[in-house]
């Protein structure tokens, strides 16, 4: 009898570790709504030197799913925009517009299969001139392979993308006279996301 019940356990066991193997095998896709995004900081902030600017990017996604694998190209940034000066504070931005368009690459996930609560990406390319008041000197900021701008696409338990919020513990290196204050500077701010030229919100799902 307590045999029995050792086997009826094993095979249950089986059962339970077939159905995540097949659960988690299963979701090694994304599915999203719509393929053209934007994106839009009110404000982006930059450290050192606390410079704040109104950041809006606009960009399609390849393919309505794509695989779940890390650096895997998932889309492009095509248009970038940073308010007049008049709207930034403690400086002044432009895009380096001959950069685009930039990558944006899969990194991973947050939260736990199959409910996940963001997508990491990592965005390649990137690249602005900024002028910071309280250094007293321009930047080049870019974002590498090595050291791209990370964003975790944070989204609810409908799937709908909830917003961006950029990951302020992922590192910029610095060039030009910035360098001298330090190789690093970092963003903050989470993003508002929508389809392009509408209102509508965007959804990802594990398929």
């Amino acid at each position: 009898m307590r045999s029995h019940s050792k086997v009826l356990v094993a095979g249950f066991s089986a059962a339970l570790l077939m159905l995540v193997a097949v659960s988690t095998a299963s979701a090694g896709r994304l599915s999203v709504s719509n393929s053209r995004f934007r994106i839009t900081w009110s404000p982006l902030r930059f450290d050192p030197g606390d410079l704040r600017c109104n950041v809006t990017l606009e960009g399609s996604f390849h393919s309505a799913t794509a695989q779940k694998t890390v650096g895997g190209l998932v889309g492009h940034v095509t248009k970038a925009i940073i308010a007049p000066p008049a709207q930034c504070a403690n400086g002044e931005a432009t895009i380096v517009q001959e950069s685009l368009p930039w990558h944006v690459r899969y990194r991973g996930f947050t939260g736990r299969l199959p409910r996940m609560t963001g997508v990491v990406v990592g965005l390649v390319g990137a690249r602005l001139r900024a002028h910071i008041n309280t250094l007293g000197a321009t930047c080049e900021i870019t974002g590498t392979v090595e050291n791209p701008g990370i964003g975790i696409v944070l989204t609810n338990e409908e799937g709908t993308i909830t917003g961006d919020r950029v990951d302020e513990s992922s590192s910029i290196p610095l060039l030009g006279f910035c360098a001298i204050f330090g190789t690093e500077g970092a963003y903050t701010g989470t993003g508002a996301v929508t389809l392009l030229n509408a209102a509508t919100r965007i959804t990802v799902r594990l398929i």
